[in-house]
């Protein structure tokens, strides 16, 4: 059994870790949520703009708004995958410099998660990648 005393530096370390990772999970959850209305908001405008043709009789809005869809979705990926990397070398950190062979009774609460927060976060990373795919298909019916 862990009967060593608890070292008031390694808590501190654990809780300045954890609180580092769960607000990267936060963020990126509101990466998600913004990603999400970003993309209700283009798919509305280009619908509206596909359905009124003669508010734009020489440009090509619909085109516009799909392609800058499909940025907004691309870069909304990219920050979401970023934050999923930084949790990963914030973790990576954690257990290479301050978690020692002796601590495995914290080490697993700051590494693991469970079955229901990874189907989350494989839904945050495909969110983007289907309004991607959306927006390249506006783009094709833009053309």
């Amino acid at each position: 059994m862990y009967n060593d005393p608890i070292d008031p530096y390694k808590i501190k370390v654990y809780e300045i870790f954890r609180e580092q990772i769960f607000s990267e999970d936060f963020s990126i959850n509101r990466r998600v949520y913004a990603a999400i209305i970003t993309q209700i908001v283009f798919i509305s405008l280009w619908m509206y703009a596909r359905s009124h043709p003669d508010f734009h009789p020489q440009g090509n809005i619909p085109l516009f708004l799909a392609i800058a869809q499909a940025l907004a979705a691309l870069l909304a990926f990219i920050a979401i995958v970023s934050g999923f990397l930084e949790i990963r070398q914030s973790k990576r950190r954690y257990r290479k410099h301050y978690a020692s062979a002796t601590d495995a009774l914290i080490t697993p609460v700051i590494v693991t998660s469970s079955r229901v927060h990874t189907l989350s976060h494989i839904v945050a990373v495909t969110t983007p990648i289907v309004f991607l795919l959306l927006s390249l298909f506006f783009v094709y019916r833009s053309l």
